[in-house]
């Protein structure tokens, strides 16, 4: 068991250690309530800001297009200021379209044209990628611990998958954020302890310790390398 821990330990050091010193990382693949503005066509010198002008849009490390993020607390009225090229622009964000956990709009620089609201692929592509993200990790801590049995493997996906779903559809489906980090906190300290009872209760390999440890272990890794993948992605 030690050996197993062991490399399970350093698989998650090195992925965690990247994470920390290159993007933000949040809780099983989910990051906090925010705004989200994707640029196209962006200029190299775009900023965005509130309509005040107190407070300034992050700028997001993204694989492709250009990506801001207002998070919780940061006011922005409903409105964003774009200033670039020497000329600023003001754009209004209607309320009923920016309402709920994950807020987003796109700006087509170009044209000038904002969309605010979230397409309608978004939402359970983001769910399908971040129960990915979980699956893909953990399967890796999964094989480290020496699981190998096809009922261990079936239990393992299925326990993960209803979880995972059931975390990303809350999430995405909040309207009130006030206490959002809260409950995402409480939700995932739930789900460690479901997968470890279940992992107990019907894994058929290792000692209920060592299955204990690999959930807490899986789970942890998730929150870091998984939120630190999610983050990656252009949309």
């Amino acid at each position: 068991m030690i050996k197993r821990v062991y490399g399970a330990i350093i698989f998650i050091a090195v992925f965690i250690f990247t994470a920390v010193f290159s993007v933000p990382v949040y809780a099983n693949s989910t990051a906090p309530p925010s705004l989200t503005i994707v640029v196209l066509n962006a200029p190299d010198d775009i900023e965005i800001y509130s309509a005040d002008g107190n407070e300034k849009a992050h700028r997001e490390f993204s694989l492709s297009d250009t990506l801001f993020r207002f998070y919780e607390g940061e006011t922005f009225q409903n409105a964003i200021v774009i200033r670039a090229e020497g000329r600023e622009t003001l754009f209004e964000l209607p309320a009923e379209n920016i309402s709920g956990y994950d807020k987003y709009a796109v700006l087509d620089y170009k044209t000038m044209e904002l969309s605010v609201g979230q397409p309608a692929w978004r939402a359970p592509l983001l769910i399908f990628l971040r129960v990915s993200f979980t699956l893909i990790i953990e399967g890796v801590i999964f094989l480290l611990f020496g699981f190998r049995t096809k009922r261990d493997a079936a239990v393992f996906l299925t326990i993960n998958i209803l979880t995972q779903a059931a975390l990303n559809v809350i999430i995405l489906t909040e309207t009130n954020t006030a206490f959002l980090m809260v409950e995402l906190i409480f939700l995932e300290i739930i789900i460690f302890i479901i997968e470890a009872v279940a992992y107990c209760l019907i894994f058929t390999e290792r000692s209920k310790a060592e299955r204990v440890v690999f959930s807490f272990i899986a789970n942890l890794a998730s929150l870091f390398i998984g939120g630190a993948a999610i983050y990656l992605l252009p949309f």
